[in-house]
């Protein structure tokens, strides 16, 4: 998350906006369980696993639904529908 959502303060690594002191660290898990989320759901792809790669899938865009979570969900459906 390159903003904070609250003030829109450009964000480093801290848990906390500097400026306005908005907790950042629920938003940093989620786009972090997304992120694993998305890995197994590419993992399950690549062992042909289809229905275990869309529950991945649907679990990641559940935990951040931001743009490039879109994208790669975008792929993983696309290569589903391959399948």
């Amino acid at each position: 998350m390159p903003r904070c959502p609250a003030c829109n303060a450009r964000l480093g690594e801290a848990a906390l906006c500097r400026r306005c002191g908005c907790d950042l660290s629920l938003s940093r898990k989620a786009q972090l369980q997304a992120r694993l989320a998305l890995s197994r759901a590419l993992k399950a792809l690549d062992h042909h696993q289809t229905e275990e790669a869309e529950r991945w899938l649907q679990q990641a865009l559940m935990w951040d639904s931001s743009g490039w979570i879109i994208k790669v969900a975008g792929f993983i459906k696309t290569q589903l529908s391959l399948s």
